[in-house]
């Protein structure tokens, strides 16, 4: 089974490297503020998930301590974000950690996890996946993202 999942997810992993778009309109201003807005969600979700973060587990920002995104993976259908996040004022040994979602399994460089919010509460990637915040196609373009930023890990 693993075997299939790998080779479904190198198959996606080919068609986004030959770097398929779509055709251009031709009208540039309306492309440009597209993409204007698309940069202003992108960021108003990444903030969302770093406030969060830094009240959920109690980062002391006034002190000058701070949450921040160590991996974005993405806003999905279901209002779910996940991110792989720390704070300056928390220490994550260097060791190598595995977790199996589903049929996959992801392998960290540290004691850090990917985390999900949803409806403004925090859940493991296991736990999103079980409660249906996250989809198998989720799971699946999650797992492809972290692969292609630390393939190092993987065989």
């Amino acid at each position: 089974m693993k075997k299939w999942i790998r080779l479904f997810l190198s198959v996606i992993i080919l068609f986004a490297g030959l770097g398929f778009t779509a055709c251009a309109d031709g009208n540039s201003s309306n492309s440009n503020s597209k993409d204007s807005l698309q940069e202003t969600t992108l960021e108003n979700e990444r903030q969302t998930i770093i406030r969060a973060y830094e009240e959920r587990y109690n980062v002391d920002t006034a002190n000058g301590d701070y949450a921040y995104i160590i991996e974005y993976y993405g806003k999905f259908n279901s209002g779910a974000i996940v991110a792989l996040m720390s704070a300056t004022c928390f220490d994550h040994p260097a060791v190598v950690r595995h977790e199996t979602v589903g049929d996959i399994e992801f392998i960290y460089p540290d004691s850090n996890r990917i985390i999900v919010l949803y409806q403004k509460e925090f859940f493991t990637l296991p736990e999103a996946y079980e409660n249906g915040y996250l989809s198998a196609y989720d799971l699946a373009d999650v797992y492809l993202t972290h692969n292609l930023k630390h393939y190092l890990l993987y065989d």
